[in-house]
């Protein structure tokens, strides 16, 4: 039983990290509908599926779920000094670590703007905003060195 009380006291505090985490988002990436009901259905098959026989298994299979069912939950965004994405923790998304950070010069058909956060030329984030194209490039030049900020996204 100790192990399943390290296991619960290890994902509370990622989850309250990433709570507060939340809380440093200046712009909200859009949120896919299809991420929050795939994991609310991925949290609920596994408690199906493994269906726990003692109470120690039910709370680590059920922490498992809050766990997948959390990702499906926390919202991607911009923050003052970094880009906010789930599970990135410590300076692993600062915007000093990008080489690059593009915006796309129209928006897709849905009016979303995309946002392309390069590492190496191999290695990228992209990510879709409602906001509009001028609002994300007047706060990334507010946050960001400007040599960064690179004003369009060739498809």
């Amino acid at each position: 039983m100790i192990d399943t009380i390290e296991i619960l006291v290890l994902i509370l505090i990622l989850l309250v990290y990433e709570y507060r985490q939340q809380q440093q988002i200046k712009i909200v990436a859009r949120q896919q509908k299809y991420k929050l009901l795939l994991a609310i259905f991925i949290s609920l098959a596994i408690i199906v599926l493994f269906w726990p026989a003692t109470i120690k298994q039910w709370i680590q299979i059920s922490l498992i779920s809050v766990l997948i069912f959390s990702t499906g939950l926390f919202r991607q965004g911009l923050g003052n000094n970094r880009l906010i994405t789930y599970s990135a923790l410590g300076s692993g998304s600062n915007y000093s670590r990008f080489s690059q950070i593009i915006v796309a010069e129209k928006p897709d058909e849905n009016g979303n703007i995309e946002v392309r956060f390069m590492k190496t030329a191999t290695s990228s984030v992209d990510v879709m905003f409602n906001s509009s194209r001028q609002e994300l490039i007047s706060f990334l030049s507010e946050h960001v060195e400007d040599q960064l900020v690179i004003n369009k996204l060739s498809k």
